[in-house]
């Protein structure tokens, strides 16, 4: 659809995967549960950010050492993150701490950009 080609095209810009333009528009325009919101988003952010990772390989100069690292941790704290969210947290809850992450780092983009 329109609406994923134009996430996929500002994931792609900004060097995200999407996630934070697609719970947004699954919880609040969609109204998907948030839990089932992060799920999906998990799986779809995926297909955006291979995308934007194989453009860069292409492009050559990535540093195998830094991935293979930051792959790890990440997959550890995903791993943890999901199984905290599926057992102890509340939709609201879900919803309340995605708000809190995004006015932070709007907040940290502000200031990087004045």
């Amino acid at each position: 659809s329109l609406i994923g080609i134009l996430i996929g095209f500002m994931a792609g810009m900004l060097g995200l995967g999407g996630g934070v333009f697609v719970v947004p528009l699954l919880v609040f325009v969609l109204h998907v549960h948030p839990k089932t919101a992060a799920a999906s988003t998990a799986f779809i952010v995926c297909f955006s950010s291979f995308t934007g990772f194989f453009s860069h390989a292409a492009a050559g100069g990535l540093d195998w050492k830094f991935l293979l690292l930051a792959g790890v941790f990440s997959s550890a704290g995903g791993l943890a993150g999901s199984r905290l969210m599926s057992s102890k947290m509340s939709g609201e809850a879900v919803k309340k701490l995605f708000a809190c992450i995004l006015m932070l780092l709007s907040i940290y983009l502000f200031f990087q950009g004045i």
